[in-house]
């Protein structure tokens, strides 16, 4: 399914008009509207995307990860790992409603798949992946070396700005996933921060754009989101190593402050809020993607 191919690590979503020299006025009005068009696993969620706003889907493996103690591959392919690495890194957050979606990595290639079973016993955990359900990787035929091959967490994330249930906007982020052996995504939508009332991200490309061979890690160029894919294929993302992050917060109550002179920007958008005597705040950040840059 698409939310958890992790073969494409970021994907992003251009709201109309805002393209840097864009121009947007808060609060903006009706559906989300960009491009590349959003796929239902997006369209869907609840609270809905806001207009005006950004999207990015980020899919990664955990920064903790727990060393495989046996790796057994074939039509039915058994993982097993010490339970006292599978506490410390890999637990946590897992119960019978989370996600049971993993990546096991060495120092040639990675996979990430769903787990069928998973099975807490005496001094070791063992997870059983079948190529049924939800997972289609290639686990199955591949073989890891012990001693290299590691155990993480894979995540697949949406962060996009909508509005609370009281109305006022935030930053919310969408975790895809299924429970072991399930064949239903079931995203878990939870709110980051209140307050949040604009997103806009700018994408930096590498020099090398062809996608069929290995990118050199220097940042050539910077684009939106629909410039980087221009029509159905989702190949050229895996060209983005940088990306620009600017998020507009708004105080929470209205206050005696005095409206801005100018209209904010965020990375070159202009972003009009409306007349409500609220503090606003623009934070900009640029972001080096980890395993992206000078040729890692």
């Amino acid at each position: 399914p698409e939310p958890i191919q992790f073969h494409v690590s970021v994907q992003g979503f251009e709201a109309t008009g805002t393209g840097p020299g864009g121009a947007v006025t808060l609060p903006a009005s009706g559906a989300w509207s960009g491009a590349p068009a959003l796929p239902d696993y997006i369209k869907n969620l609840v609270p809905a995307p806001a207009a005006g706003s950004d999207i990015v889907v980020v899919r990664y493996f955990s920064g903790e990860g727990a060393p495989l103690s046996s790796y057994t591959s074939g039509a039915s392919t058994a993982l097993t790992v010490d339970k006292a690495h599978w506490d410390m890194a890999l637990a946590p957050g897992i119960g019978a409603s989370d996600p049971a979606m993993f990546g096991v990595a060495d120092c040639v290639g990675a996979v990430a798949f769903q787990a069928s079973q998973i099975e807490n016993a005496g001094g070791s955990v063992k997870l059983t992946v079948n190529q049924s359900g939800l997972n289609q990787s290639s686990l199955i035929t591949d073989n890891f070396a012990l001693g290299q091959a590691m155990l993480y967490r894979a995540v697949s994330e949406a962060f996009y700005i909508a509005s609370r249930p009281d109305g006022t906007p935030g930053l919310y982020r969408a975790r895809f996933g299924s429970t072991a052996g399930g064949t239903a995504m079931t995203p878990q939508v939870e709110e980051l921060v209140r307050g949040i009332e604009n997103m806009q991200l700018i994408y930096g490309m590498d020099s090398q754009t062809d996608p069929g061979r290995a990118p050199t890690g220097f940042i050539a160029s910077q684009m939106v989101a629909d410039k980087v894919q221009t029509g159905s294929s989702t190949l050229p993302w895996r060209r983005v190593g940088l990306i620009q992050v600017a998020l507009m917060s708004r105080a929470n109550d209205p206050s005696s402050a005095i409206a801005p002179s100018e209209i904010p920007r965020l990375l070159g958008v202009q972003v009009a809020p409306p007349a409500d005597s609220r503090y606003r705040a623009v934070y900009e950040t640029t972001i080096a993607m980890r395993n992206r840059l000078y040729g890692n």
